[in-house]
Parts: C-alpha cells; sequence; structure tokens
C-alpha cells in the first residue's frame, strides 16, 4: 500500500482504520511472488472487502461521495459484498479478483468503486466472466 498513489501519503493512522477492521474480519487477501533473482518472497497485490448493510451499501455507491469510509461496525453489518481497496501489481490484481469471486463470492460478485479515464469514480461489479477480473459498470 505505501507504493499505491492512492495511499502513499496517508498516515499510519489512517491506514491502520482502512485496515485494522478489514485484518479483524479476515477480509484481507494477499499475492506474493518469489524474485527470481534473490529468491525474496514478497506482497504483490492485496485486497481488502466488507460484507455491508443495504444503507452502507447505498452509501459506498454514491459517486457523489469522494472517498466513503466504513465505521468498524459496518465492515460486518450485511450481506452485500464490497471490495473496499485493491492495490498492487495488475496482473496480478486480476488474478486475486477472479480467485476470490470464485472461492469467497460465488453466488454475488462483489462490487467496487473505480476510476474512468477523466477521474470520476464510478460503481461496477467484479465478475469472473471478465477476462481480467476487471470491474464491470452496473
Amino acid at each position: 500500500m505505501m507504493r499505491s498513489p492512492e495511499f502513499r501519503n496517508h498516515t499510519l493512522s489512517e491506514l491502520e482504520v482502512l485496515v485494522g477492521p478489514a485484518l479483524a474480519a479476515n477480509h484481507v487477501a494477499i499475492v506474493e511472488a518469489r524474485d527470481p533473482k534473490t529468491g525474496i518472497v514478497a506482497p504483490v497485490a492485496a485486497a481488502l472487502w466488507a460484507m455491508v448493510s443495504a444503507d452502507v451499501d447505498q452509501r459506498l455507491s454514491d459517486v457523489s461521495i469522494d472517498k466513503p469510509r466504513l465505521e468498524p461496525k459496518e465492515w460486518r453489518s450485511g450481506p452485500i459484498p464490497w471490495i473496499i481497496t485493491a492495490v498492487g501489481d495488475q496482473r496480478a490484481l486480476a488474478a486475486l479478483m477472479e480467485q476470490l469471486v470464485s472461492s469467497r463470492f460465488p453466488a454475488t460478485p462483489p462490487k467496487i468503486r473505480v476510476r474512468d479515464k477523466e477521474g470520476r469514480a464510478q460503481v461496477g461489479h467484479v465478475s469472473r466472466s471478465t477476462p481480467t477480473g476487471a470491474a464491470q459498470p452496473l
């Protein structure tokens, strides 16, 4: 996350508010890769997700809110899956999203907020049928 432009300037306490509830709920997935030269294994992509209520879903879906945040109790407030953040190598993220959809969310693909080429927020579903695991607009 610290290499991601989105999170590079966040304080540790801001990152703790984001990552802590996901860790507590076991809603974290990490992809690791081994460096062929050194043999060192390091994380290359990660995703955090929440299972939210209809009210929280409505707030997260409101693209007029620039960066909606979840309160700790909202991370496990209902049955609607949301990818809250996904960072890292794009190829690893695509594989991670496909794996998450097939293993964790086979019945209901998770929602995700993404930015279009102009930087506007959009809400879509992460779909296993998408070749790259990318978000499909709603």
